[in-house]
């Protein structure tokens, strides 16, 4: 199967025309380009070839690096145009790059949960255009797929002291919950369910908190944490 249709654009024209921000059907083009890529979506039973997934990678890395690097810029100028469209468009862009970079992040030597990382931002772009919802449900999804496995009826995983990756998910998993609490205070009815997963959340979150502290380096976390804490439940919303 070829990797690309004849009518597929390059890789640099698809640069191009993210970088201009403004490109109908920007989410076609995008899509039909790295479709070898989202049909290899891993489901329960099975995982893709990790011999094709090398392949593929070192045909899409760089595009979607340049995308990832490109779209967080000019998903918050569109949002300031107020073209709801293209916001949307680019929205779908940004998503289905993050689900192709999912694909083959076992060929990222890069640092652990590099993929998480890529979605905390897109999570900080949809909180800073008033996306609240979509900012929240990205940001539960990523802690639902964090390992290790979580105990039944639990929101976040049990710390793994030993492991060699703590720092980096201690501080994501805390920004994601600072997130989700910013989030809670702007744009949630305090009856509406999300919210009470955010309660939820802030009672699992103490055992991170204190490996954050652990890491002096992550202490501003924890005061914007306390502060957004502060605004969800103590401001009448």
């Amino acid at each position: 199967m070829p990797l690309h249709s004849a009518a597929s654009p390059s890789e640099s024209s698809l640069i191009s025309k993210l970088q201009s921000s403004d490109s109908p059907d920007i989410h076609a083009l995008v899509s039909d380009y790295l479709h070898p890529l989202s049909d290899l979506k891993p489901t329960k039973k099975s995982n893709p070839d990790q011999t094709l997934i090398r392949s593929l990678a070192k045909c899409f890395l760089s595009f979607l690096n340049a995308s990832l690097s490109i779209l967080p810029k000019w998903f918050l100028e569109v949002s300031k145009s107020n073209n709801v469209v293209s916001l949307l468009e680019l929205l779908r862009v940004y998503k289905i790059c993050l689900d192709c970079l999912d694909v083959v992040a076992s060929q990222l030597g890069s640092k652990p949960f590099f993929v998480e990382f890529q979605r905390l931002r897109l999570i900080h772009c949809l909180e800073s255009c008033g996306l609240f919802d979509e900012a929240q449900l990205e940001g539960l999804g990523v802690l639902e797929k964090l390992p290790p496995a979580k105990r039944k009826g639990k929101l976040l995983p049990e710390i793994d002291k030993g492991s060699g990756e703590g720092k980096e998910l201690c501080s994501l998993v805390v920004d994601i919950v600072v997130s989700l609490l910013r989030c809670a205070a702007a744009g949630l009815a305090k009856e509406d369910a999300h919210f009470r997963k955010v309660l939820q959340l802030v009672e699992e979150v103490n055992p991170w908190l204190r490996s954050v502290y652990a890491c002096l380096l992550l202490l501003p976390l924890i005061y914007v944490f306390c502060f957004s804490l502060f605004v969800c439940v103590c401001v009448p919303g």
